[in-house]
């Protein structure tokens, strides 16, 4: 696929729907950009824009087109561009107008009228380190040559196949292509997988987009990379004259990223594929997806903190980088635990607030009997404030649960006679460490590399044995990821 697309047609205006004029659309997947040039008349294009206050008027939600050989495409979602202004104009005669749109998603073979319209029955996406964390090429593609025949025996794989919820099922598919010739006596065979969602009935874009963060998210965990979005495709029955049921092509630049297709994660994966148990991969898959939402907060934390590490290395970073990464990890550990023991803060503190207002109500009524002044009934009404966190478990007794919880999986990493000394350390540093301003001594207080190392350790243990990973098979992943196998305290 090339990285760079240019579409030429036809398109309607923003402003006269009705009318069409000639543009250029340029999808440009390595710097992750979309534009739209339109030429014309201003009136025709738009108003150019002079004052911000403008902006408002400017802005077009959908911009249909027609390119070359009938394709219809779909401009949805136009962001701000250049300027902080959604739509450019740049006169370049006295009469004609050159405008640029930078709309955030296109859909390359159906025209939507609105963006209620936008709906799809199932949604592919493919995405970096996916092929090579399932790694099946080398296992199930065999080359046959004869002197009068080269061909490329590839026995019947089946799917992955998984149910996210009720109404939704994932298939995690393999497509081949093939870049060699008869003539040649090895095929360059390229295996491609998508995960796929589908739905009963036509669901919106942002449901698809939702279930695309969740299993990138879970594919972070399993390769220790930042993960991206390569290709989308979408399956719709709202189809016009010019698309008859093929998969439409969608490009969008909010979850694509610059994508590093060059490393592998043979060396570098935290738990494999299991291309052999298949059944056990899709227990993770159908485990994570059922668990996601209840710990999601706790995850998206996590993994906030950790990707830039796991994507640069602890060397490359800043020291505010590093301490807020070790206080994202303790807040990320603090809300798994409240999620995994239901304790709902707002719940306690709206049953707590309203169990104050009926007090106060009862000290209002006996205002006069109590002989209270004005000044005496305010004060019970505002300094007796309901605290923020109520029923409060020390910091130090949530780590601990944990590492006794997952000592087997922890072992070598944590030992169990480093438990109370760690779940201090980490208590008393969490608490001085605040996102904005760092106690200037705190190296000199704390270890902080070991506090932020063994805290990944511990969190990243939680969530695979959330998942249905034994604490057996979690402590060898540990030893053998590139991420963490260098803090494993015994000879290996």
């Amino acid at each position: 696929m090339k990285e760079i697309q240019e579409y030429r047609g036809e398109w309607f205006s923003p402003k006269k729907q009705e009318v069409k004029i000639p543009g250029i659309l340029t999808i440009n997947q390595k710097e992750n950009e979309i534009k739209l040039i339109l030429f014309s008349e201003r009136d025709i294009a738009g108003e150019i824009i002079i004052e911000r206050e403008q902006e408002v008027n400017n802005y077009y939600k959908i911009i249909l087109g027609i390119v070359s050989g009938g394709k219809h495409i779909t401009l949805y979602d136009h962001s701000k561009g250049e300027d902080g202004a959604p739509i450019l104009e740049q006169q370049i005669t006295n009469n004609f107008y050159e405008s640029v749109y930078r709309p955030q998603i296109a859909f390359i073979g159906t025209h939507f009228y609105s963006p209620e319209d936008i709906k799809f029955n199932s949604y592919s996406f493919r995405y970096n380190y996916l092929d090579s964390w399932i790694d099946t090429t080398q296992i199930f593609f065999h080359n046959k040559y004869t002197p009068q025949n080269n061909s490329v025996v590839i026995p019947s794989i089946p799917h992955t196949e998984f149910q996210v919820g009720e109404n939704c099922s994932a298939t995690i598919s393999r497509n081949l292509y093939s870049k060699g010739g008869l003539l040649l006596r090895n095929y360059d065979l390229e295996v491609k997988h998508y995960v796929k969602f589908s739905f009963d009935t036509a669901t919106s874009l942002q449901e698809y987009f939702n279930l695309s963060a969740k299993f990138r998210a879970f594919l972070a965990f399993a390769v220790g990379y930042p993960i991206s979005t390569i290709d989308e495709f979408a399956v719709t029955d709202n189809t016009d004259e010019w698309h008859k049921g093929g998969a439409i092509r969608v490009f969008n630049t909010f979850s694509n990223q610059k994508v590093d297709n060059k490393r592998l994660t043979a060396h570098y994966m935290f738990f494999c594929s299991q291309h052999n148990r298949q059944e056990v991969l899709i227990n993770y898959l159908s485990k994570w997806f059922e668990s996601y939402d209840t710990y999601h907060s706790s995850i998206d934390i996590f993994l906030h903190a950790v990707l830039p590490f796991w994507k640069k290395g602890n060397t490359r970073l800043t020291n505010v980088q590093f301490t807020n990464g070790l206080l994202n990890i303790c807040q990320a550990i603090e809300t798994f635990y409240n999620r995994d023991n239901e304790i709902d803060y707002p719940q306690n503190r709206k049953r707590l607030n309203e169990l104050k207002q009926k007090g106060y109500d009862k000290i209002r009524k006996n205002k006069e009997l109590l002989k209270l002044t004005d000044e005496e009934l305010e004060f019970y009404n505002k300094y007796f404030k309901v605290p923020k966190q109520v029923d409060d478990i020390d910091y130090k007794r949530k780590v601990m649960h944990y590492l006794n919880k997952l000592k087997v999986a922890l072992d070598g990493f944590i030992d169990e006679n480093e438990f109370e000394e760690f779940a201090k350390e980490i208590k008393n540093c969490r608490n001085t460490l605040t996102h904005v301003n760092h106690d200037g001594n705190i190296e000199t207080k704390y270890n902080l590399w070991y506090l932020f190392n063994y805290s990944q350790i511990l969190f990243y243990t939680m969530i695979v044995n959330l998942i249905g990973i034994e604490q057996i098979e979690i402590n060898k992943i540990l030893k053998k990821s590139d991420k963490f196998r260098r803090y494993y305290k015994k000879a290996l």
